[in-house]
């Protein structure tokens, strides 16, 4: 397995621990929710936006693979409790685990977006996540 492909899988099953979340789905382009029934959600989505390298002196090549993580989830209240709780729980979940069990050297929320009308809404998470492979390799 390719080093992108152990990102994307160790990511999927980082998040699919999170409590309270019913389906993780990685996917190539924004998916269409109508697939999916009302028990598979909360959802969380993994896409990847781009993959490119940044070289350094050496004989090493350093890639940085970005990804977008959306949460799907409904909610009928007017308060932000649970989309404060998911939040709190992804943060949570990747800080705990930044190398996504030593594939990379680092995985980390770049930007936040929140969206969506009642009662669906979606939290959008830019991801960067940085790893090494030999020039050769590269």
């Amino acid at each position: 397995m390719s080093i992108r492909n152990s990102i994307i899988s160790n990511l999927a099953t980082l998040v699919s621990g999170i409590a309270g979340v019913n389906t993780v789905v990685v996917a190539n382009e924004k998916i269409d929710l109508q697939q999916f029934k009302v028990r598979d959600l909360p959802l969380i989505e993994i896409r990847v936006e781009k993959e490119e390298p940044e070289y350094e002196t050496g004989r090493t090549g350093y890639w940085f693979l970005s990804l977008m993580i959306t949460v799907y989830f409904l909610d009928n209240q007017n308060d932000n409790t649970q989309r404060e709780s998911l939040n709190e729980k992804l943060k949570n979940k990747i800080g705990s685990d930044p190398t996504l069990s030593e594939v990379c050297e680092m995985c980390e929320i770049i930007t936040e977006t929140s969206g969506g009308v009642f009662p669906l809404y979606e939290e959008e998470f830019s991801v960067l996540t940085r790893y090494e492979r030999g020039i050769a390799n590269a």
